[in-house]
């Protein structure tokens, strides 16, 4: 239609633009006509395997898969063996009689033994896979036990396991056991012939019949009287079959003998006789999509697949009609060719394909764990940028510059608003980048141009500023409409976030503001959510914020690079808070938790699995599991086990890439959409299943290297490889075969009997061999398994026995010469040895006297050292008595353990605690040296301690150093001529404040560890020793508060467990060692804590001496402690 206006350019203009839908129109008409014309077609997505993939020709007219599990696909240009990986291709050599005996391939079987057969144009083979020995059958016209003919159309193998041939005139019984042959011939009509490039079909019943297709009618043949009967079309009996030329045959479950002809389907009914005629109906889309059938396939739940010269069909037996694929130029996922050689459906319910030019084309049958919507559904635009569920049948779908769709689930009725069109449809602009309704039924959508309502009683949208009346205008994107608690209404925009009271038909906007620190932090927001609480939260691309009210306050939170716990990236483009009021995060830096409680982030990036730290949606499913799209696909977080488990296309994904905000989770049943550039997908999470199928794990192929070459190695199941000592390489490759999407299977290996290698599982990922260089010599189990694309694992998997043999000088019969000869030296070594020392006694009995003298030495300087022992003991005994006991520390600090190692029988470390006014004062002292002196500055550290404390009454740590420092130093100094003081003292001392539950900490040189939360944290003390001979009046001691919580580990010690030698290069355990051992073992128990640093430090120092005296206290803050 061509609206007038008074203006006569306006009439010419818009003719001129009706001209122009008119000719778009035409041309989309034309160009989906074919598709019109074969039916009600299906989308699904295909996976092609082609020449570029390895296939040896692109036309494929026989597939099975064999007892092993690999695949086979015969061609014009021969045999495929296909393992999900690779093709070995099969052919035919002129100079090889070990080869195929033509190239050509109609039709392929395995026997019972796990042998090959292949119908060729010239003859029959015999295929052993596990030798690759070909045997051929040809015909020999001399002989009376040959082929009938060298075409051989089709194979079949019987319920006794004999193999029938079937060629032009002849059907034939193989034995392959004895291999002979038995003709049954059958007339033909010479004057219908024609050659036919797929080979003429052959099918066994379930009644003990052979049914024959053929260029003049239908055969049937009975095995057991040796019969044929013809069953030809009459042009006068509709129930007759539909065409003399038979292609295809197949029985369903219902006994129901299905007939493809070159015109068209029939289902023949063995109680009536009759045919049922199935045909292509131009104007029926649920038609047939082709009258030239050429091949037939019942799937696994019975489903009839119709493979055509112009398409494929799948037959619906409850509605009687057609569901119809082809091929189509531009979607690059659509069947490769319309002509239709070959199907085949495989243990893991994947339907094969094989196409006249097009290659292989491969669909999953098994139930899809997406639901895919997009303009193939009617939608406007596969940009999708929000979505609503009004109902179950009825979805809001708005667009980016597709406008909105309102798309009824049950009919596919779509219908479009856009700002391109006129009345109640017309849109203020067609980014709808928000879908919201209010508690009031109005439906609300954020454009790129504001906001626009539609009213439901009026059916209609209105404007922004027509719905509510207001000083606020929103001109610029709305990415986020929300509705608090109280009914009122807060939008974000890239211009501000703005609030809405419709009782009081007030309205503030929110906006950026670095003067005011109750301001957002940007005005370009992302999204607003009412928390639990009742407090607001903005998402920026600046930052979080949270609104409290009464009184007013914005609390701001921003990364900090800093600061592990506080938020990952500053763009926050989603916000949920889950069933236990945890909130979530979606950001440009990876997927954070808050605790509002803790006000602590924790978050998890790709290293944790996500497949993308670039985060867009967030929905929490019935579960409690997090669902996160992103920009490389979608994944689900399991919040209890905190794992990720991540999707694709191959999963049916609408595309890798979603969009923001573009999800919605129903209310009613928990149903999940999530929205992308290519359209939206619909899901449950309880309904999305793992593919179950376990795959079967085979060798494919084993190679050695030594100087001497490269060598390919035969396996079968349980042989044995042997190597010598001159293999310096063995690479085995292996295949999972399941064939779902074998790019996702994945692999590990283990080794038994390598002394330098656990027999652990080790995960290769998606790569199929692995390589093992310079074997020692032993005897080795290798086991691979092996996982489908869903990581269902075969954990059986196959193993592999290597014998690697020593060079001669290292085998037994060497072992035992290199004896001998060794037992030759010795002997003559021993013989003169004998001889020199008969000449040397003598001149020891000599010395014997000056002996007897030494010993009576040795023993006056045994005495006096023992005397010496025995006061160092009696020492050990005061210090001991002066040191508080366990009792005592573990009375004042029941969460707390020692580890007390001297060096020496007396120790210059030393521990003190003491309890005053419900405050805890514990200390871990270093003095200068170990043994005696040590001791000796023990006791004294000990005593000042306890009179500044007890005496003085001094609770601060700094102030307590401070006077211990001096006390040192008067000590030290009283006899000291030039005043140089080299006695000190390294200490960590902490106050704890039960009350308060805080610790007030100094320190001099040694520092202060504390974990939380996994992380270790490092308070570290003043640079300089108590009693430092470098100290003046400026150097004072600081104190540091910390506030405590529960399930702090709190570490204090002294450098002599970082300071010890050992491990395998004698150097020292050093302190970044020891950090990161603490953080590892602070969540154990106190006892096992004690337990493994002893053994820690056993482990490292070994045979070696105790170089200094080790200390370590280690205090967990419970609740117990106040």
């Amino acid at each position: 239609m061509i609206f007038l206006f008074k203006h006569p350019k306006c009439i010419i203009l818009q003719g001129f633009i009706m001209m122009k839908k008119i000719k778009i129109f035409f041309l989309l008409f034309v160009a989906l006509f074919p598709l019109i014309s074969r039916g009600q077609m299906s989308f699904e997505s295909f996976q092609q395997l082609t020449l570029d993939h390895g296939l040896s020709q692109s036309s494929v007219y026989s597939i099975i898969q064999d007892s092993k599990g690999y695949m086979w696909f015969g061609t014009q240009s021969g045999v495929n063996k296909y393992n999900g990986k690779t093709f070995q291709i099969i052919l035919h050599d002129l100079t090889d009689t070990n080869s195929l005996s033509d190239n050509w391939i109609y039709s392929m079987l395995e026997d019972p033994k796990g042998n090959i057969w292949i119908a060729t144009r010239s003859g029959l083979n015999r295929l052993d896979p596990n030798t690759n020995k070909i045997k051929r059958f040809v015909r020999k016209p001399r002989s009376k036990n040959t082929l009938p003919d060298s075409k051989i159309y089709s194979l079949i193998l019987d319920k006794e396991g004999k193999i029938w041939l079937r060629t032009l005139y002849c059907l034939t019984k193989l034995d392959p056991a004895t291999e002979k042959f038995t003709h049954y011939e059958f007339e033909i009509d010479p004057f219908s012939f024609f050659e036919r490039d797929y080979g003429w079909p052959m099918y066994e019943d379930g009644k003990g019949y052979i049914w024959l297709g053929s260029f003049d009618g239908l055969r049937l043949f009975s095995i057991k009287d040796e019969i044929f009967t013809l069953l030809r079309n009459e042009p006068l009996n509709p129930k007759s079959i539909s065409d003399n030329r038979v292609t295809t045959i197949i029985e369903d479950r219902f006994k129901n003998i299905w007939i493809g002809t070159r015109k068209g389907l029939n289902k023949f009914n063995r109680k009536t006789k009759t045919f049922t005629r199935f045909y292509h109906e131009q104007h029926n889309s649920k038609s047939i999509v082709n009258d030239d059938i050429i091949t037939l396939l019942l799937d696994h739940e019975g489903m009839l697949w119709v493979g055509t010269s112009d398409g494929l069909s799948k037959y619906n037996y409850i509605s009687g009609t057609f569901t119809n694929f082809v091929n189509d130029p531009n979607r690059h996922n659509s069947l490769t060719n319309n002509t239709i050689t070959a199907l085949y459906n495989d243990r893991s319910h994947n339907l094969w394909i094989g196409t006249d030019g097009g290659g292989l084309n491969k669909i999953d049958l098994k139930p899809k764990k997406f639901e895919i919507y997009n303009v193939f559904n009617g939608l406007s635009h596969n940009m999708i940028a929000s979505i609503y569920e009004e109902t179950k049948e009825k979805l809001w779908v708005g667009t980016w510059g597709g406008g909105l769709n309102v798309f009824n689930r049950i009919t596919g009725d779509v219908e479009h608003f856009s700002e391109r069109l006129e009345g109640n449809k017309k849109l203020v602009n067609d980014y709808v980048h928000v879908i919201f309704k209010d508690n009031r039924g109005y439906m609300w959508l954020g454009t790129r141009k504001g906001v626009m309502i539609y009213q439901p009683e009026k059916k209609q949208f209105i404007s922004f500023s027509d719905f509510f009346k207001g000083d606020v205008k929103i001109n610029s994107r709305v990415n986020s409409i929300t509705q608090t608690k109280e009914g009122d209404i807060w939008i974000g925009s890239e211009s501000g976030a703005f609030y809405l009271d419709f009782t009081s038909r007030e309205s503030r906007g929110f906006f950026e503001n670095p003067n005011d620190p109750n301001s957002i932090s940007s005005n370009h927001v992302y999204t607003i959510k009412e928390d639990s609480d009742g407090d607001i939260w903005i998402a920026t691309v600046k930052g979080l914020n949270k609104l409290s009210f009464m009184p007013f306050k914005v609390q701001k939170f921003l990364n900090d690079p800093g600061n592990l716990n506080s938020l990952s990236g500053n763009s926050v483009y989603a916000f949920l808070q889950d069933k236990e009021g945890f909130i979530w995060l979606a950001t440009n830096c990876g997927l954070d938790m808050y605790d509002k409680r803790s006000n602590d982030f924790i978050y998890y990036t790709t290293k944790q699995g996500m497949p993308s730290d670039e985060l867009y949606g967030l929905v929490e499913d019935n579960f409690g599991n997090i669902w996160v799209t992103t920009t490389r696909g979608l994944t689900c977080f399991n919040k209890k086990n905190k794992t990720f488990k991540n999707y694709d296309k191959d999963d049916g994904l609408q595309g890798l890439e979603f969009n923001l905000g573009a999800n919605f989770k129903s209310p009613v049943d928990g149903e999940i959409y999530m929205g992308g550039i290519s359209g939206f997908n619909a899901f449950y999470p309880e309904r999305i299943k793992n593919n179950n199928n376990i795959p079967p794990i085979l060798i494919t192929k084993i190679i050695k290297k030594s100087n001497a070459g490269e060598i390919e190695i035969p396996f079968v199941d349980g042989s044995t490889i042997e190597l010598t000592y001159q293999d310096y390489l063995l690479n085995i490759e292996f295949a999972a075969l399941e064939f779902t999407n074998p790019e996702k299977n994945r692999y590990a290996y283990k080794i038994e009997g390598m002394s330098n290698q656990s027999v652990d599982w080790i995960d290769i990922g998606n790569r199929p061999n692995v390589s093992f260089s310079n074997m020692p010599a032993g005897n080795y189990i290798i086991t691979i398994k092996g996982s489908n694309n869903d990581e269902v694992w075969n954990n059986t998997g196959v193993s592999i026995h290597v014998i690697v043999s020593p060079p001669f000088w290292k085998t037994l019969w060497a072992i035992i010469l290199y004896i001998i000869v060794v037992a030759s030296v010795l002997w003559y070594y021993i013989s003169t040895r004998t001889k020199k020392l008969k000449e040397a006694n003598q001149i020891l009995r000599e010395k014997q006297y000056a002996a007897l003298e030494i010993a009576k030495q040795k023993e006056d300087l045994t005495r006096k050292n023992k005397a010496i022992t025995d006061s160092i003991n009696y020492a050990k005994r005061i210090q001991e008595a002066m040191m508080p006991s366990e009792f005592l520390f573990n009375k004042l600090l029941s969460d707390a353990f020692i580890l007390f190692k001297p060096r020496d029988i007396v120790s210059g470390d030393f521990y003190w605690i003491t309890e005053r006014k419900n405050k805890i004062f514990i200390a871990a002292v270093d003095c200068t040296g170990h043994g005696v002196p040590g001791a000796f500055m023990s006791i004294i550290g000990y005593d000042l301690l306890k009179t500044i404390t007890k005496e003085r009454e001094i609770e601060n740590p700094a102030e307590i150093l401070n006077q211990l420092n001096e006390g040192v130093i008067d000590t030290f100094s009283k006899n000291v001529i030039d005043g140089d003081v080299k006695d000190g003292m390294d200490i960590s001392l902490c106050v704890i404040d039960k009350n308060n539950r805080t610790m007030e900490y100094a320190g001099a040189i040694n520092p202060l560890f504390i974990v939380r939360n996994n992380r270790l944290i490092e308070v570290r003390g003043n640079r300089y020793a108590v009693g430092s001979s470098d100290y003046d009046e400026r150097m004072t001691y600081e104190s540091h508060v910390i506030p405590l919580r529960d399930n702090d580990m709190v570490y204090m010690f002294s450098d002599g467990y970082a300071d010890q030698f050992g491990g395998p290069a004698g150097k020292k355990y050093k302190f970044k060692r020891f950090r990161h051992f603490l953080q590892t073992i602070s969540a154990y128990t106190l006892k096992d804590q004690k337990k493994y640093l002893e053994e820690n430090i056993n482990k490292w120092k070994g045979d070696l001496e105790q170089v200094d005296d080790i200390l370590i206290i280690g205090i967990r803050i419970t609740r117990s402690l106040s």
